[in-house]
């Protein structure tokens, strides 16, 4: 079997399979995670898909563990599809059976005496995490929750495609601005290999500027209330102290810092 991935070993592909299969895990249901990860076009066994696939569950589970409390159906999908996933396999039969039975074993550990209120905690600290809202226990159901990190969740993989394709469709306007905040608040918490790369890492960081700008723009022409405002302001302070750090690292100048903030300035209508 290949070497494990690790943190510090993740590509750009491999964060656009991460996201599509968390995304996959939203909305595909479990025979349709098998006919995609398991069989090509012409419905043969698709190793180096399979492989890939559990290679970034496992990643997954090791690094964001949480993200099972979701939901069960999340939870429920991935047994499903890796429990039978092992029969189907005619190939490489040792290391898929060692990849299934490691995640199987992950499952296993989820604490079912406790989901509940393990999963109101989750959801809550990504909301916080990603729009900087705080809920007290009456304001919102643990389902009512979940469809709104899912939707976030949903947007990660376009938002980071949206940077990095060669579509350049990079585009933060007052009915996505939310949207763009939740998802690079993400990145800064989980990926941090992204931005070890000094042009990447002075590309978000202009990303942070011009969502600074946006926030500012949105609040003085009342698009949005003061109480989104403070929250967003809250998300993008947590943003730029992570941001400090990495240009603290990379050895970014002020310099070019204050460029990123003009340019940033200067995109915001």
């Amino acid at each position: 079997m290949d070497e494990e991935i690790t943190i510090d070993r993740i590509n750009m592909g491999y964060i656009v399979c991460l996201l599509t299969v968390k995304e996959s895990l939203i909305t595909l249901t479990s025979d349709e995670l098998v006919e995609l990860f398991y069989n090509d076009e012409n419905n043969n066994e698709d190793t180096a898909c399979i492989e890939s696939f559990l290679r970034t569950l496992i990643f997954l589970l090791k690094n964001d563990y949480y993200f099972l409390y979701l939901g069960k159906d999340v939870y429920n999908k991935i047994y499903d599809v890796v429990s039978r996933g092992r029969l189907l396999v005619k190939n490489n039969k040792e290391d898929i059976y060692e990849m299934s039975n490691t995640i199987i074993s992950w499952l296993n550990k989820l604490d079912m005496n406790y989901y509940e209120v393990i999963r109101k905690r989750y959801l809550y600290n990504q909301i916080s995490l990603r729009t900087g809202e705080e809920y007290d226990d009456y304001e919102l159901s643990s389902d009512k929750m979940e469809k709104i990190v899912k939707e976030y969740i949903l947007k990660d993989r376009i938002i980071f495609m949206s940077f990095f394709s060669d579509k350049n469709e990079f585009i933060i306007n007052d009915s996505n601005a939310h949207f763009y905040l939740s998802s690079l608040s993400y990145f800064f918490d989980k990926l941090n290999a992204l931005f070890e790369d000094e042009g990447r890492l002075k590309f978000l960081a202009y990303v942070k500027f011009v969502l600074d700008q946006a926030n500012q723009k949105q609040f003085s022409q009342k698009i949005i209330p003061r109480s989104i405002y403070e929250n967003h302001k809250y998300v993008l302070n947590n943003i730029q102290e992570k941001l400090n750090s990495y240009l603290k690292k990379e050895n970014i100048s002020k310099r070019d810092i204050s460029k990123l903030k003009i340019k940033a300035k200067a995109s915001v209508h």
